[in-house]
């Protein structure tokens, strides 16, 4: 159980980097977000995230560390 609850962590938080990086180039509806963890078996475990993007930035600053 302390596996997975390191897995679920460790998900979440990738879950949370790929939301900034997304948010970099891509205006999202927050509130439609979906996103689904799921462990099937003791080694298999999946990450589903579905995001409503409003819009694509026109301009983007990569250097930008915010």
């Amino acid at each position: 159980i302390q596996k997975l609850i390191q897995t679920t962590s460790s998900l979440n938080k990738l879950k949370m980097d790929l939301l900034d990086v997304f948010k970099k180039y891509l205006v999202i509806d927050e509130d439609g977000l979906e996103c689904l963890l799921k462990n099937e078996e003791e080694r298999n475990v999946g990450l589903s995230i579905s995001i409503p993007v409003k819009k694509v930035k026109k301009r983007v600053n990569v250097f930008d560390e915010d």
